[in-house]
């Protein structure tokens, strides 16, 4: 371990520091004060991939650690949405309920772009607790044609979630509450590890909650989050270092940008899909794009749809539309 994680290992337990073993510390806050604001100097949008990978190795120099954080959610309804590829339908008609789940590893590896919360190297099934704001983050153009997916929770186990918190520039319910627990939980630490972990966080949420103009065609404007989140939501072997060892998150729990940050998204990796049931389909084409369009699940949508059919009839993995 480096010298801060020594020390860090130290606080966590609770055992005494040296005034030799706080200048580590202090140093290391410098160091910190300066980084995070050189990662965010950086126009993402502009760098090659040659620049791309320096910068990932430099990240895991500079986050040589997962800090652990937890909430263990429950919730009734999350929405995703997909785009009805030809590929994916058998008679016109979208069979497999795979096909409306995230993609597979193999593709995000072929298509080389980045997410919010992954990396081409993982993949993780993206939902929201609203349909609108599903609707909304596929950015769909008229004809396109989408399957709107209502999923539930199967209220056996809760997720464990990693909550975004300590953001500076965004605020919301999910955020406040994120804040105010990390703040209650930093009175009984050292205040020179409190002051690392904020800078930590802030940074992190900073990433996730930036509104960005997607120009970079492997959309690197998303390197740093999906760096963090590839980081978090791979399986770890539980560390006897912390006091809650965690072997594997859920997902990571974050504000939706396309919603001004009033609703949550989930990325959630696909082990943990299971937790979820299908519980309807909706095929549909955009007919039009207006502020006062259809209404779906009692919400005002921004687009006019033509429903085309729906399902609420999935058995394993198989869905049988209601004009079948």
């Amino acid at each position: 371990m480096t010298p801060e994680q020594l020390v860090t290992f130290k606080l966590v337990h609770k055992e005494k520091i040296s005034s030799e073993e706080e200048d580590v510390l202090k140093e290391a806050i410098q160091f910190y004060r300066q980084v995070y604001p050189y990662f965010k100097s950086i126009n993402l949008s502009e760098i090659t991939d040659e620049e791309a990978m320096e910068l990932l190795a430099y990240l895991k120099k500079v986050f040589n650690a997962i800090i652990y954080v937890q909430n263990k959610v429950r919730f009734e309804n999350t929405y995703r949405v997909s785009i009805a590829s030809e590929n994916f339908l058998e008679k016109g008609k979208v069979r497999l309920v795979k096909y409306l789940r995230e993609p597979t590893l193999e593709i995000n590896k072929a298509r080389g772009v980045y997410g919010r919360a992954n990396s081409p190297d993982s993949t993780v099934f993206y939902s929201t607790e609203n349909p609108v704001v599903a609707l909304i983050e596929t950015k769909p153009k008229i004809g396109d044609r989408l399957i709107i997916g209502h999923w539930k929770h199967n209220f056996d186990e809760p997720f464990l979630m990693y909550p975004i918190t300590n953001s500076k520039e965004v605020r919301n319910e999910l955020l406040d509450k994120a804040t105010k627990a990390f703040q209650d939980q930093m009175q009984y630490n050292h205040p020179l590890l409190a002051e690392i972990l904020d800078l930590y966080f802030e940074f992190v949420s900073s990433e996730f909650v930036k509104e960005s103009e997607i120009k970079n065609p492997r959309k690197y404007e998303y390197l740093f989050s999906s760096y963090f989140a590839d980081s978090v939501l791979k399986k770890h072997k539980p560390s006897e270092q912390v006091l809650e060892p965690i072997g594997q998150y859920d997902a990571i729990i974050y504000p939706s940008i396309a919603d001004k940050y009033r609703t949550k998204n989930l990325a959630i990796i696909p082990e943990s899909v299971q937790k979820l049931r299908p519980e309807k389909f909706t095929d549909c084409v955009v007919t039009a794009i207006k502020d006062e369009g259809s209404v779906l699940y009692g919400y005002q949508l921004p687009y006019t749809i033509e429903i085309l059919r729906t399902s609420y009839w999935i058995e394993d993995g198989l869905i049988i539309w209601d004009d079948d």
